[in-house]
């Protein structure tokens, strides 16, 4: 599964392949849960049956994966386009200065 913004997974495709995709995704989602909310942020792990996400407002919370309906990757990948090779060419640019 290639995660770029806009993707929408709904819950019928939900593997632990495609939550791991979601983990590693370096942007916000929203989360639509099974009672009509949504809450977006950032989903940095999967444990047990649980997401651990940063919502944009608040503190951090663990949200059962059985109460979330629909991802849908809403926020830009922060890290799209940047390599460790670029890093490290910035950084000796920077020490040379």
């Amino acid at each position: 599964m290639d995660v770029k913004q806009g993707l929408v997974v709904e819950k019928s495709d939900f593997i632990s392949s495609s939550l791991t995709e979601i983990v590693d995704y370096r942007g916000d989602v929203t989360l639509f849960l099974d009672d009509n909310s949504s809450t977006e942020g950032y989903v940095f792990d999967v444990v047990g049956d649980h997401f651990h996400f940063y919502p944009s407002v608040g503190d951090k919370q663990e949200i059962p994966i059985a109460s979330v309906v629909k991802i849908e990757v809403t926020g830009k990948d922060t890290a799209e386009g940047k390599s460790w090779e670029a890093w490290v060419a910035k950084k000796a640019e920077e020490q040379n200065k």
